[in-house]
């Protein structure tokens, strides 16, 4: 079943919270402005949340975990074997690859996983590797810690859907927030303040949550595990670069039009013999107006547009068949594309700004700088727009020209990026970094 909405909502959650079994896409952006909601067969569209039900549910949750902690006695107790990850771990989404990261790094502490993956509009991982799922605590564990994947923007339908026992039942809960402006929504900390310790991917986000909040926020980066080398024939002239968004998390963030720009401009420069093309890997339900919109902005240039959910094998078929990333976004919590990519040895081209900073540098990774932006989220995902930059088009341009033109450098470059994420990014450090944080609230 699938209708569209036109000019009858400002922002996506304001589709789902009048039809709360519903997934909406913001067919807003790069210019359109109206949204598609599609719901699975069986499921009805009458019923709606009040305007006040989800504040409500909030106030009432907050509280009563508050009371419950109140009277609750915290035990001293061991970090390993101990804890459950709750997350997006089915979700093909950023946070289900953040999940999936944080309990394959912890895979020998045998964690439980709770996947609330029903809450997420997006599209299944097909054999995500969560084998060890487990049902939502019904009492007290004791000694348990627990790990949460996913922000507050979902916490009314978690408590709605799971109760407040997912917080409850545990001794301490630490709260792993991605994000990506300089500013939290300000309804945000009340509920961050039921986490006994807050954590973010990377610097920016620990910064944002740190400001948000006035808690100490420790970092912990995503685990990204190294994958075989992509290797390239050295005769083939034609050249692959990747782009890799999704239309649920702000087309306007990920600036995808601003890569497909970047990249036109970029093979323009290119000598007679060398072609390119450019290959955008987005979410299943991008709009057919949005693919559009980039196939017309690049004109002559070659542009091959994925709108589909990807399994694993696929997906590294994928990266197998892909020369460089291009991921000139305005604003990135942490930059999980990147790291993939670096982690294959795959050049990147990216905006100076956000996560990426974390692991990459000008020897890793060609950086293109850019100014601050001062427009808003067109695809009002976002509030406001902090930290954000506009990456400068021309420099990326040049830079796509000399990747295809000096490979060999640009694959050097990304071989030394490859070693970073070995050191930064492994699971030892994912551990190390979850040990710290637990041991930071009492026991260790």
């Amino acid at each position: 079943m699938r209708l569209q909405v036109f000019r009858r909502f400002d922002r996506p959650q304001q589709v789902t919270s009048r039809y709360p079994s519903a997934q909406a896409t913001c067919l807003q952006n790069e210019g359109v402005r109206c949204f598609e909601v599609s719901a699975r067969a069986g499921v009805g569209m009458g019923k709606r949340f009040r305007s006040v039900a989800k504040p409500l549910v909030v106030c009432i949750a907050i509280y009563w975990i508050r009371l419950i902690r109140l009277f609750a006695t915290k035990r001293t107790h061991s970090t390993c074997n101990t804890v459950s990850v709750i997350g997006f771990l089915d979700s093909a989404s950023g946070l289900g690859s953040a999940g999936r990261g944080v309990a394959e790094a912890i895979l020998e502490w045998d964690p439980r996983q709770i996947s609330i993956s029903r809450l997420s509009p997006s599209s299944r991982v097909l054999a995500a590797k969560c084998s060890n799922r487990s049902v939502k605590p019904t009492n007290r564990l004791a000694g348990m810690n627990a790990i949460h994947i996913y922000n507050p923007d979902v916490f009314a339908a978690l408590m709605l859907h799971y109760g407040p026992q997912m917080l409850t039942a545990y001794d301490r809960n630490l709260a792993v927030i991605n994000w990506e402006t300089e500013r939290l929504p300000l309804r945000w900390k009340a509920i961050l303040d039921c986490y006994d310790i807050l954590a973010a991917p990377s610097a920016f986000t620990a910064a944002a949550v740190h400001r948000g909040t006035g808690r100490t926020v420790h970092i912990i980066p995503n685990h990204v595990p190294l994958r075989p080398l992509r290797n390239r024939a050295k005769a083939d002239p034609h050249f692959h670069f990747l782009v890799v968004c999704d239309a649920l998390s702000s087309l306007c963030r990920k600036n995808t039009l601003g890569a497909v720009h970047a990249f036109a401009a970029g093979v323009a420069q290119l000598p007679i013999g060398l072609t390119a093309e450019l290959i955008i890997k987005c979410h299943a339900h991008t709009p057919t107006r949005v693919k559009d919109s980039w196939r017309s902005a690049a004109g002559a240039a070659s542009v091959r547009v994925i709108a589909d959910t990807l399994s694993a094998q696929e997906m590294e078929c994928l990266w197998h068949e892909t020369d460089c990333l291009v991921s000139l976004h305005r604003s990135e919590g942490f930059g999980m594309p990147a790291a993939e990519a670096l982690a294959r040895g795959i050049p990147v081209i990216a905006s100076r700004q956000g996560g990426v900073i974390d692991f990459a540098n000008d020897d890793t990774c060609y950086f293109v700088d850019g100014d601050v932006y001062e427009g808003v989220d067109y695809c009002g995902v976002y509030d406001e727009c902090s930290g954000w930059i506009e990456p400068r088009i021309c420099e990326a341009a040049q830079f796509i020209a000399t990747v295809a033109m000096s490979y060999r450098n640009a694959t050097d470059k990304a071989r030394l990026g490859r070693e970073v994420i070995a050191c930064r990014l492994n699971d030892s450090v994912v551990k190390e970094a979850i040990i710290l944080a637990l041991s930071s609230c009492g026991g260790s």
